[in-house]
């Protein structure tokens, strides 16, 4: 019961985080009415960019200089934020801060993709991750 409790709760902070950077005067509106419902969600945002990430690339770079350059550029590139366990949980409030802040940088919108894995039953008893929820 709890643990449907968190993942309830999980899901309205992903939601009300995802409608909470939209921003006033948007142009988007809900589906069937009006131009925001034909506006690509995607388009003049900033991904999230995982400090950690970002930080084990520079490591690995610095581990491999000859291919440093190389390396560095999937820097740049977002990754998705998962949820493959009930601990990393945790971390959602640290992402969506930091999120903010790239967001608050850039005077963008930022998009952080979050995966959510750690469902119960989500695997059919394939035991691909040996997930914790039943």
């Amino acid at each position: 019961m709890i643990h449907q409790r968190a993942l309830a709760a999980l899901s309205v902070s992903i939601a009300l985080s995802a409608c909470a950077s939209i921003g006033k005067g948007s142009a988007a509106q809900a589906p069937g009415g009006g131009e925001g419902s034909r506006r690509n969600p995607f388009l003049d945002v900033n991904f999230f960019l995982n400090p950690e990430y970002v930080a084990s690339v520079e490591a690995t770079a610095k581990a491999f200089p000859a291919e440093a350059d190389a390396i560095r550029k999937v820097e740049q590139y977002p990754t998705g934020l998962w949820l493959d366990s009930i601990a990393h949980v945790a971390n959602l409030p640290l992402w969506l801060a930091e999120a903010r802040k790239q967001q608050q940088a850039s005077g963008k919108p930022t998009l952080s993709v979050v995966v959510v894995y750690d469902m119960p039953n989500r695997d059919c008893a394939a035991n691909s991750s040996a997930g914790e929820l039943g």
